[in-house]
């Protein structure tokens, strides 16, 4: 029996493949007179291998342009655009928006754009063309577009779209805003949601509300470049879900598999294989599961030797260049997986300390130094020195140098550099 229902046939054995978290099976054996019953299996469906992805958490990752990361657990809060720029005013449906530049080249599907264009009903397209004004039931997907949520909507009696740029530890952002609602432009807007496009290609969805609260309807969320290849997701009512449903076409390997999270939004972000931070400032990096993992447990490790505590975050002031960062997933839970690795991030450490030999003769004169001073015997990490002496002159080292594991030693073309004494280069 399963759940208390006759299930499989009368053997010895019972075989199923189907089986859902908190099913519960058992056996009866009857000689004719008597029914003897057997002990009761309770199953927890663990699901499929987790794979797990790291990423810096301030999204700085140098990436490539047509890689995406899959997986986003993703709960930020939605931004304040109060001072944003009006893109479609109040009152409008089947309404488009001029073509907007954005300051930056943004990689998409495989290409590079800086103009885009949204409607009214909850699509950006990308491109110098105009986007079109057709819901998702009147036109298939025939242009590079993000749909949030596209889908037959109006800015009602007192809604918009409009967008504003943002600069957050260098990188910039543009984040779009509707504000909207489904059934009239003399309604007031019902639901407010916003795209957030980095300027490292990554882009990021997030909503006010669950978009499954109140149902979907016809709306179509996700991502495409034509026709034949898009990516398009189902919320699930329940906001905590661990998953959504999607839908997949692709004619190769840009689009991800989208999953949602307990959280505000979801994601498609881009790998991270390299990443970039100033010695001596601390860099947190987020570890990312596309899938519910039973008592897990984190290790990270650095240059392959574990470091941090057991946690999806990982905090770290002492990055050296060309570090390399994972993070592995364990589950305590017995017949659960073993072992998960993630992506290696490796770190490009930029120096917080520049110094410059643009003198001639001898490295122990501080004359012979932009800072006017000699630099110490020992060269921290995090410190540049760059030699670069008059036209015609040379740098002399005259006294034991010695250059600690992170510090770097940078010679320009044609500098004429003279060891006359110890120098060490520890990395």
């Amino acid at each position: 029996m399963r759940n208390n229902t006759i299930v499989g046939e009368s053997v010895g054995n019972y075989s199923v493949s189907s089986l859902q978290n908190g099913d519960s099976v058992k056996c009866i054996i009857t000689d004719g007179a008597n029914l003897y019953y057997s002990n009761t299996l309770h199953f927890t469906v663990l699901g499929k291998e987790p794979v797990i992805h790291i990423l810096p958490d301030d999204h700085t990752c140098l990436a490539p342009a047509t890689a995406y990361f899959p997986f986003i657990d993703l709960s930020t809060e939605m931004e304040d655009l109060t001072l944003g720029a009006i893109l479609i005013s109040s009152g409008q449906e089947n309404a488009r928006s001029e073509i907007i530049t954005l300051p930056y080249n943004f990689s998409f599907g495989g290409s590079v754009f800086n103009q885009f264009s949204v409607s009214s009903n909850g699509k950006l397209v990308f491109g110098n063309t105009l986007a079109d004004t057709l819901s998702n039931n009147a036109g298939p997907f025939t242009n590079f577009s993000i749909m949030p949520w596209w889908d037959k909507l109006t800015t009602g009696t007192n809604g918009d779209v409009k967008y504003q740029f943002f600069i957050e530890k260098e990188i910039t952002k543009i984040v779009i805003e509707w504000n909207v609602n489904t059934t009239s432009i003399s309604a007031p807007c019902d639901r407010k949601f916003q795209i957030r496009l980095v300027e490292n290609g990554n882009i990021i969805l997030n909503y006010k509300s669950n978009p499954a609260v109140g149902g979907t309807g016809s709306a179509t969320i996700g991502i495409a470049s034509s026709n034949s290849n898009y990516q398009s997701v189902n919320f699930q009512a329940a906001f905590n879900a661990t998953t959504i449903s999607t839908t997949t076409r692709f004619n190769n390997n840009t689009w991800p598999t989208l999953q949602y999270f307990s959280g505000r939004g979801v994601g498609f972000f881009h790998t991270c294989p390299y990443d970039s931070v100033t010695y001596g400032t601390p860099k947190v990096y987020k570890a990312l599961v596309d899938t519910l993992v039973p008592n897990q447990v984190y290790q990270w490790k650095k240059n392959n030797i574990n470091v941090g505590i057991n946690s999806n975050i990982y905090v770290d002031s002492t990055l050296l260049n060309n570090d390399v960062i994972t993070c592995s997933l364990q589950s305590t839970t017995t017949c659960s997986i073993t072992s998960a690795v993630s992506n290696q991030i490796k770190v490009n450490v930029r120096p917080n300390n520049y110094i410059t030999f643009n003198g001639n003769g001898n490295w122990s004169n501080p004359a012979n130094w932009s800072s006017g001073q000699t630099p110490p015997a020992n060269i921290p990490a995090g410190t540049a020195v760059t030699i670069n002496p008059i036209p015609g002159g040379q740098c002399v080292i005259d006294i034991p140098v010695t250059f600690l594991k992170g510090a770097d030693l940078i010679i320009k073309p044609g500098s004429n550099f003279i060891v006359g004494n110890n120098l060490t280069l520890l990395h």
